[in-house]
């Protein structure tokens, strides 16, 4: 009984572990920009961008199966699928910050 319940929650692990993990680096990604002095304009830009951001790159990882399967048993079709998704989402957000949001 156990296992299964193991099972059954591992996926939506995954996709928060993922989640925390998108927001982390974008955040140390801005921290970075900023030589560490984040202003309280920049972090509600931050706060205000960053649902669309996770909401895009679960647009495009879904999808592409990333969450699906064992990195255990990955190959050269999981690599393809990984830089699709990361790109993909990378030119959908850019799109979406520049020319929609006009930023």
């Amino acid at each position: 009984m156990g296992k299964t319940i193991a099972i059954q929650f591992r996926r939506p692990l995954i996709v928060g572990f993922h989640i925390v993990l998108i927001v982390l680096a974008n955040y140390l990604a801005f921290w970075i920009r900023f030589d560490g002095v984040i202003t309280d304009e920049v972090k509600s830009l931050f706060m205000e961008m960053i649902p669309w951001l996770v909401a895009i790159r679960g647009l495009t990882f879904v999808p592409l199966q990333l969450y699906k399967g064992l990195w255990r048993y990955t190959g050269i079709w999981d690599l393809r699928n990984v830089i699709v998704g990361v790109t993909g989402s990378t030119v959908l957000f850019y799109i979406l910050v520049h020319w929609i949001f006009g930023l």
